[in-house]
C-alpha cells in the first residue's frame, strides 16, 4: 500500500505565520505544534485511519506490541491489555501501527 499522492499535498499545507502560533515579534511553538497536529489528525481521519485502544481485550500479536507484563490483578485474567503505552492505528483492516501495550501474565 503506497500513499497517494493527493494526501501528500493535504499533509503540508501551506499555514500562514498566524495559524502555526506565530506572531509577530512571538514565537508560541506549543499552540503552533497543537495546530499542526489538529491538521495532522483531521487528514488521517478524513482518510480513514483509526485510532484503537485495546485496554481489557484479550492480547493478540497480529494487533497488538507488547511492551511488557505484569502480574494478574484481581478479576483479571492472564493475556489481557492491562495497559496502553500507544495506541494502534488502522486503515480498514490493514494496521498500519499495532497498539503498544502491557499484558497481564
Amino acid at each position: 500500500m503506497g500513499v497517494r499522492e493527493p494526501h501528500l499535498a493535504t499533509l503540508a499545507p501551506g499555514l500562514p505565520p498566524e495559524q502555526l502560533g506565530v506572531r509577530r515579534g512571538e514565537t508560541n511553538v506549543v499552540e503552533g505544534v497543537r495546530l499542526v497536529r489538529a491538521d495532522l489528525v483531521g487528514v488521517l481521519e478524513r482518510s480513514g485511519v483509526e485510532a484503537f485502544d485495546p485496554s481489557g481485550k484479550p492480547f493478540d500479536p497480529t494487533l497488538h506490541e507488547a511492551l511488557s507484563t505484569r502480574p494478574a490483578g484481581d478479576g483479571v485474567h492472564p493475556g489481557v491489555v492491562v495497559d496502553v503505552v500507544e495506541k494502534g492505528y488502522r486503515l480498514n483492516d490493514t494496521v498500519l501501527r499495532p497498539a503498544r501495550v502491557v499484558v497481564s501474565q
